[in-house]
């Protein structure tokens, strides 16, 4: 026996899903924006997003596994416990399950509808809960930017004690000072180029240690100045020390606030005498 009879809870039908748990007080809510999921007014991280409309998907026609009320709890299905999941359309619920346990022996999503008995599950190679997060920084895009180096024409580093760009004619690379200009060196300003092409986070600061980090002075500013026909915006990246392992940066006009791992920000996080020595 299979689940059959659901409403469409496909991507293309679907404008509003709300995930919500006993142990999170926060909702998570994500909206469809013209083609675009967001959390919050931020773009939600697509590659969980695509796992979760992948394991949706198969909801309908889902295995019936149990009928039996006395177990839900034991597979974390009861009121309680589960994990409330809703589809709109609009302002009208379309769909809602609750959705419980996830195992690494079984690696299926336990699942029945509100005020039903029968239990439905469905294969889930990654934990449950990681698909169905309840936690709003959990569905956050980690990536800070992804610039290719063909689209970027300066780099502008701003020190306490210290400032330079970095301009890219392609296959060479000028610092230009206050002492003036000289060549940089391949090595170390590639690898720059090439962090910026994917520049990923570890984590997020919350909402209120954001704001309060973007009120503090950074220790160090990063213009990167795109080309006037690239597909990115000119940004500006701000750097604060988190501790010894991590530090805090973000984005001029974002309210996002990453934590990136100092072995990651050290490869472009570099003095002018380090790319041309």
């Amino acid at each position: 026996m299979v689940l059959s009879g659901l409403l469409p809870i496909s991507e293309d039908v679907i404008d509003k899903i709300v995930i919500t748990s006993n142990k999170n007080d926060e909702a998570v809510t994500l909206l469809k924006l013209g083609n675009t999921w967001t959390l919050n007014n931020q773009k939600v991280f697509q590659n969980k997003l695509d796992a979760f409309w992948s394991i949706t998907s198969y909801f309908e026609g889902a295995q019936l596994t149990s009928k039996n009320k006395n177990k839900h709890s034991k597979i974390g299905l009861d009121d309680i416990q589960g994990v409330n999941l809703e589809f709109f359309v609009g302002n009208y619920l379309q769909e809602k399950f609750i959705l419980g346990k996830w195992t690494n022996d079984s690696r299926l999503c336990y699942f029945r509808k509100p005020g039903k008995s029968e239990v439905y599950s469905t294969e889930c190679p990654v934990p449950a809960d990681t698909i169905f997060d309840t936690n709003i920084l959990g569905w956050q895009d980690p990536t800070i930017l992804s610039v290719p180096k063909v689209e970027i024409s300066e780099i502008q580093y701003i020190y306490e004690t210290e400032e330079f760009k970095i301009v890219n004619n392609g296959n060479e690379q000028i610092i230009i000072s206050q002492e003036g200009n000289e060549f940089a060196q391949w090595i170390p300003v590639n690898t720059i180029f090439q962090t910026l092409s994917g520049f990923i986070s570890s984590g997020f600061a919350n909402k209120e240690e954001a704001i309060s980090l973007q009120l503090q002075e950074p220790f160090a500013t990063i213009k990167i100045k795109t080309i006037d026909d690239s597909s990115n915006k000119s940004m500006t990246l701000k750097f604060l020390q988190k501790d010894d392992k991590s530090y805090y940066v973000y984005i001029t006009g974002s309210p996002t606030v990453y934590i990136l791992e100092k072995a990651i920000g050290d490869l472009i996080l570099l003095n002018k005498s380090q790319l041309t020595d």
